[in-house]
């Protein structure tokens, strides 16, 4: 009768050392999954701007291209 305990906690034990790895693997498979979503988020984002502020941003760099080669100021 003992063996018989003995070995059902064993197994309780090994089952929950298995649980606790399975969260903690899940919980580090959540935060990579998030991690990318934001990345991706931020890519569009910029790529984004970038389309909508164009000539905006290319007259910029003239001015300040030409503020540097004193062509005008």
């Amino acid at each position: 009768m003992r063996e018989t305990v003995a070995f059902i906690c064993e197994d309780m034990v090994a089952y929950g050392a298995y649980l606790r790895g399975a969260i903690r693997g899940e919980r580090e498979q959540t935060l990579a999954e998030y991690s990318l979503i934001i990345t991706v988020i931020a890519v569009g984002v910029v790529v984004t701007s970038v389309a909508v502020f164009r000539g905006a941003l290319a007259g910029a760099f003239t001015t300040v291209a030409d503020c540097i080669t004193a062509t005008t100021c």
